[in-house]
């Protein structure tokens, strides 16, 4: 086992250094092709109250997705208190904006996690990856609806939305049930015990529906107020109503924040705006101005990451215990 053990950490710098190279080509590619003086004129006529509007609706947004996270944990019967959830939530997007690639926070969130229940510490960290599960579900969930009210159509938005509800009618179905149980997954030959573990902690929702679409409806609300944030940030830009109304901001968001949480680039860097830029360039928008919107976009959320970062250090209490 000795040589070999080398190769773990290579096979992660080789990922690193492509990650790195991915996104500077990216971010290499926009800047030979898009003209300085384009950008620098899309953000000279910015409209500051809609962008100051932006900000505030993403800090209303913080205590939507702690609710989302905390109707996860009180179906797992692990009891935190409200500002505890915030902290923790506020604390991973921090991590989220300041670690490589897009999950730093979640890793964070679950150590703390299992850290509060000694014993439970599995189903804790289930907790926190099915609520970015959950996260993702409310996004598709809810460009599908206005994709189908509005007729703004989206063969991508409806089959994910599809394979979505396909993949959890099959978990949560007597045919799952009786080609995987607890006893064949345990005995699988790479990790089977903490399969299980997670296996049985993710079957819990079974009996707890209600929390997994309280969840669902706190991630609808959550990425309501995201887009709300894009499309304020647009009409700060000066894209008018007539030009990219709000469904169809809606479901390009939706398809450009999957694209951005692709794990090729440093924290979505470069893809990120490329989605941007073609998505919105579709509805007619200058690459240029596509360009600012999504960098405003992640400078408000890097912004709130920061400031999340330090309310969360500064409330940190040595008694916090769950309840």
């Amino acid at each position: 086992m000795i040589p070999y053990a080398p190769a773990v950490p290579r096979r992660k710098w080789i990922g690193l250094a492509f990650r790195i190279v991915f996104t500077l080509a990216c971010l290499g590619y926009l800047a030979w092709t898009i003209p300085k003086q384009d950008f620098l004129d899309a953000l000279q006529g910015i409209r500051w109250p809609y962008l100051g509007a932006a900000l505030a609706i993403l800090g209303l947004n913080q205590p939507l997705l702690a609710l989302r996270w905390k109707s996860l944990l009180d179906a797992q019967g692990l009891r935190l208190p409200f500002l505890q959830v915030l902290r923790l939530n506020l604390l991973g997007l921090f991590f989220n904006n300041t670690m490589p690639g897009q999950t730093g926070g979640d890793i964070v969130k679950a150590y703390a996690a299992a850290k509060r229940f000694p014993g439970r510490g599995t189903a804790a960290v289930v907790t926190v990856f099915l609520d970015r599960g959950v996260g993702m579900l409310g996004l598709v969930l809810l460009a599908g609806i206005v994709s189908a009210v509005t007729g703004q159509a989206s063969g991508v938005i409806l089959g994910l939305l599809g394979l979505l509800v396909a993949g959890a009618a099959f978990y949560f179905s007597p045919l799952k049930r009786r080609w995987l149980t607890p006893a064949r997954i345990r005995r699988l030959p790479v990790g089977g015990g903490i399969l299980a573990e997670v296996d049985q902690a993710v079957d819990l929702y079974k009996d707890h529906k209600g929390a997994v679409a309280q969840g669902a409806f706190w991630a609808l609300c959550n990425h309501t107020g995201y887009i709300l944030v894009g499309t304020f940030i647009g009409r700060a830009l000066g894209i008018p109503p007539e030009q990219v109304s709000f469904p169809q901001f809606v479901v390009v968001i939706a398809i450009v924040s999957m694209i951005g949480c692709i794990p090729v680039s440093i924290m979505g860097f470069g893809i990120g705006e490329m989605a941007y830029v073609d998505g919105f360039g579709r509805l007619g928008v200058p690459k240029a101005t596509a360009l600012a919107l999504s960098l405003l976009t992640r400078f408000c959320l890097i912004s709130w990451g920061l400031l999340g970062g330090l309310i969360a250090l500064l409330t940190r209490s040595k008694d916090e215990e769950p309840q």
